[in-house]
């Protein structure tokens, strides 16, 4: 007998999208070429609209840029489990736009897909 059923899971997986209070606009990637035959990345749609989310900053995550400390935004991104997103994609959420920096959904038994963010300046 497995430990969690997929009866278990459903409830688990409801109870995560509870606890989502806020919602988002993810966007893919097009890429066309330029007038010069080079590559131009746009984000011209959105792909995927009102996705229950949870986002919350990564406190502590620092970086060092030629002898000096540099603070980088970084953020936790919290979806449905069974949400589309990959690291090609943007994420718009409370007004600000984010990139995906990395996806964590190999999971046993997942409940929710986590995707760690890094601020557009």
């Amino acid at each position: 007998m497995a430990l969690i059923d997929a009866n278990d899971l459903v409830h688990l997986r409801a109870a995560q999208e509870d606890a989502m209070p806020d919602t988002c606009t993810i966007r893919a990637a097009v890429t066309s070429k330029d007038a010069s035959g080079g590559p131009v990345t746009t984000w011209p749609a959105d792909t995927y609209t009102s996705v229950a989310c949870r986002i919350v900053a990564i406190v502590g995550d620092e970086e060092f840029e030629v002898g000096r400390r540099v603070v980088k935004a970084r953020w936790m991104l919290t979806l449905p489990y069974d949400q589309t997103i990959d690291e090609t994609m943007q994420v718009v959420c409370n007004g600000t736009t984010f990139r995906v920096l990395f996806v964590d959904d190999d999971k046993s038994h997942n409940t929710c897909k986590r995707v760690k963010l890094g601020e557009m300046t």
